[in-house]
């Protein structure tokens, strides 16, 4: 919750700053980094309260003594490393402007959302089998929304960086085309649904 605090005061402190820079007379390129930079702020900012969330989230199940099947925990490490290799490619194409890491981050988006999905679908399975009280499958789906939340805002980052050189497409068609476009990173994207693959119970 510091590192939150500290987030929120730096996004305020960044946005300020670029709200300065924009006012003043910029190239087309000038002016498209700013839009950027502004709205990735934005999302790394929402990235720490989804993080928040998480840790909300598990300090209730642990105050309650709400233990995990071995099952569920192996499905909830594959959805966690997935999300966290995410943020580490959408980190690096940030902080590098690197477009290659950039067009990676929407297809391995896609494949958080399936292997969250089918995790969710598992765990409550699993726990109607075992007649245990509803409410923790819906607290732990709830742990699985944020996961994916975070890489929805990996996409959005990766997505903004795509755009401010590549204007002519909205946003929404941008992300529609990315998704079907993998090209040189299928190979990549291969290994990384395989590594991390949950199969439907």
């Amino acid at each position: 919750t510091k590192n939150e605090a500290l987030i929120d005061k730096y996004q305020d402190t960044l946005e300020t700053f670029l709200q300065k820079l924009s006012a003043r007379e910029l190239s087309e390129e000038d002016s498209n980094r700013i839009s950027q930079l502004v709205l990735s702020i934005s999302d790394f900012e929402k990235i720490s309260d989804h993080a928040i969330n998480i840790l909300n989230i598990a300090t209730k199940m642990n105050k309650k003594e709400w233990t995990l099947s071995d099952d569920t925990i192996d499905e909830l490490k594959k959805v966690v490393n997935a999300v966290k290799e995410v943020l580490d490619i959408t980190l690096n194409a940030f902080l590098y402007q690197d477009l290659n890491f950039a067009y990676q981050v929407e297809p391995m988006e896609q494949v958080v959302d399936d292997i969250a999905y089918f995790a969710k679908k598992n765990h409550i399975k699993r726990v109607k089998q075992a007649k245990a009280h509803i409410k923790r499958g819906f607290v732990y789906a709830e742990v699985l929304n944020d996961l994916e939340r975070i890489s929805d805002h990996c996409s959005n980052i990766a997505t903004n960086m795509i755009q401010s050189i590549n204007m002519e497409l909205p946003k929404h068609e941008l992300k529609n085309k990315l998704k079907t476009e993998t090209g040189k990173y299928t190979v990549e994207l291969e290994e990384f649904k395989n590594k991390y693959a949950i199969e439907r119970k």
